[in-house]
Parts: C-alpha cells; structure tokens; sequence
C-alpha cells in the first residue's frame, strides 16, 4: 500500500501570494515494484549538464517542481543510454567534470557500499546541505547500517573521480538508490555520456539485507520501535 499525502491551495484568489487556504487529501493505493525490474539491478545515467535543484532553492522539499525538471533528462538518458533512471550532480564553476559531486536522483537518494579493506565497508550517500531530499528510507538505512560493526556511515561528498576510481580498483561494491516508492533500488552501473561505465563488483547481499530488514519492520514481521500496533 502506497500512502502519499498531498497539499495544494485552494486560495479563492489569483496571484503569486501565501496560500491562506489549503487542501490536504492522501492516495491510498496498492503498487507492485517501482522498477518493472523489481531488485534486478538497473543503470543509472549519470546527469553532468542538468540539475535537479539549486543551493538556496527547494531541493530539500517535497513539491513538484523539484521533479517537473527531471522529467525530460529521464526521457533522453532512456532513450540515448537505455537506462531508466538518472543521478544528478554538481560541479562548481571550474571545476573538471570528473570533481563533480554525486547529489541525487530524480525519485531516489542514492547510496555507494565501498570496500575499506581487512573486511570493513564504507557507506556513502551524499549530505543534507539543501539541494537533496532527507528522505525517511534513506534515514532508516543510514541507522540500520550504524548498527553494523563493520560498515562505516558517512554522509559526505563524493565524486565522480572517486567512484570511477574505486570502481576501476574494484572497491565499489555496490550502488543503490532509496525512497519511499522503491525502498531499495540496486544499480549495476553508472553510465556517463561519452559512455563510460562505473560498474558495482559485489553481488547485491548488503542491499538485499537492507531491503529485507526494512520490509521486516514496515510489515510487523519483526518488534521495532519504528512499528507501532494500532
């Protein structure tokens, strides 16, 4: 069962002004996988020229102009790169294309598993600094991960440079993206447009962990704090 709440105004007047009223409704409706793919992990193109949302703007939000941009990147990538999903990035003025950092994707946070050596992992996912959504499921991930004495959680800048470096050395072990809609979405490969890839070594088991101990909590299979009888 999806459940979306949803606001719009309902103003009895034209302008560009503060709602003074406003209409809450929620969809309720069953879904199956986000991704026709379900946990078949999927490319992902990377976007070097468009951006979801800028610092100062309303990227942190959930409103519909933070995904009305992202629509027609999403047409092209599938279209030019047969990939059915797009990470977006940000370089500053200057900078080579490669010191781009990782932000987000259009529907998803996104999530890089790196390996550190002597059986420790880092994960990464790129910070809250007002261009990306706190999504709940990337919250839930981050805390479930704290758990794990062997994974390292850190929220920080990453790079274009740094995943192709870690991938090329076999270090990237696995990528996934995470919201409300597709909970955990695995990648195999970030795709650039002069069609160079970042593929993912590992086999998936660190995101089919993640997804099977969120679905646990979610439907009551297991007791936790987060899951409240009602």
């Amino acid at each position: 069962m999806y459940i979306r709440p949803y606001a719009f105004s309902t103003s009895h007047t034209l302008g560009v002004s503060r709602s003074t009223r406003t209409t809450l409704g929620i969809i309720m409706s069953p879904v199956g996988p986000y991704f026709p793919s379900g946990l078949t992990p999927i490319p992902i193109f990377v976007d070097e020229v468009h951006r979801r949302a800028w610092p100062g703007g309303v990227g942190d939000s959930k409103v519909g102009g933070n995904y009305a941009p992202t629509i027609l990147p999403q047409v092209e990538a599938a279209e030019r790169h047969g990939t059915p999903q797009v990470v977006y990035t940000f370089a500053q003025p200057g900078q080579a294309p490669e010191e781009a950092v990782f932000e987000e994707c259009g529907s998803m946070n996104v999530m890089f598993l790196l390996d550190k050596g002597s059986g420790h992992r880092e994960l990464v996912t790129p910070p809250l600094h007002g261009t990306i959504l706190p999504g709940v499921t990337r919250d839930s991930i981050l805390a479930l991960a704290r758990a794990m004495p062997w994974v390292e959680v850190s929220e920080r800048t990453i790079s274009i440079g740094e995943v192709e470096r870690a991938a090329a050395a076999g270090r990237l072990l696995e990528a996934f993206g995470c919201g409300t809609a597709c909970i955990v979405q695995p990648i195999s490969s970030f795709v650039r447009a002069g069609g160079q890839l970042m593929r993912a070594a590992g086999d998936g088991a660190f995101v089919a962990r993640m997804h099977a101990a969120l679905c646990d909590i979610q439907y009551g299979r297991v007791s936790h704090p987060w899951s409240v009888p009602i």
